[in-house]
């Protein structure tokens, strides 16, 4: 898959989040974790969650989602385009978030 690997970025809510995402398997079952941590929080702990979700090499487009009960994102919708995701987070709480990711 085009989209596996590991990608590092960051987004906004209240602070400044640092995101690292890294996917494994294939186009159609892909899985894997991503790390968060709050940038502007000086000694704020990171949360990992499992992601699980597919990628269609068609449209370029990858679609995850938490599958941890815990997690508070919800879902991830990337577009790929050369060593980028760019896209949206939906959070659990309603909330819409833009993300970009490169690959690292």
């Amino acid at each position: 898959s085009a989209v596996v690997g590991t990608w590092t970025g960051t987004f906004v809510t209240e602070v400044q989040i640092a995101v690292t995402l890294v996917l494994r398997g294939d186009d159609s079952a892909l899985s894997g974790v991503i790390e968060s941590r709050a940038i502007t929080v000086p000694g704020a702990p990171a949360a990992s969650y499992p992601v699980a979700g597919s990628y269609d090499p068609r449209s370029g487009t990858l679609e995850l989602r938490d599958t941890s009960p815990h997690a508070t994102a919800g879902r991830y919708t990337l577009r790929l385009s050369g060593d980028r995701l760019d896209g949206s987070i939906q959070l659990s709480s309603g909330g819409r978030r833009s993300l970009t990711l490169s690959r690292s």
